[in-house]
């Protein structure tokens, strides 16, 4: 069986001036909807990540710490701080547009010999990087 080759006409990228853009609503009765601000771009891929995520400081318990990491290249619109659980879940902290947060209440799992915190950049379309990680020993 033969794969399905694409039209010889079919351009590989996208290119050139959006003029109009339709939205069509259905539904039963008055349909009531507004449009804001709206941006239409051309992104490949997705943003590139933070870099050296560390722990600058820690109280004595390890329940507050000061999160900090080198700012990724390119346009980030902010950062996602996430806690990942030993069962391999992430449990989210907060966001930040610069590059240091401040984690307060931090609790240890059960049987965690370390906790570990991951950053990811988010660009202005929402796409997000790849995760850097670091881990405060308990």
């Amino acid at each position: 069986m033969t794969q399905p080759q694409p039209h010889p006409a079919a351009p590989t990228r996208l290119s050139g001036t959006v003029h109009a853009l339709g939205i069509r609503l259905t539904g039963a009765g008055a349909v009531r909807w507004r449009l804001g601000a709206l941006a239409v771009r051309d992104t490949v891929g997705k943003p590139h990540a933070p870099t050296a995520p560390r722990i600058t400081d820690a109280a004595a318990d390890g329940s507050e710490l000061r999160l900090r990491w080198n700012r990724a290249p390119g346009p980030v619109r902010h950062y996602e701080v996430h806690q990942i659980l030993p069962d391999g879940t992430r449990r989210f902290l907060g966001g930040t547009c610069g590059t240091a947060f401040f984690l307060s209440g931090v609790r240890r799992e059960a049987d965690e010999r370390s906790a570990r915190f991951q950053v990811r950049a988010v660009d202005e379309l929402y796409g997000v990087s790849d995760a850097a990680v670091t881990a405060h020993r308990w």
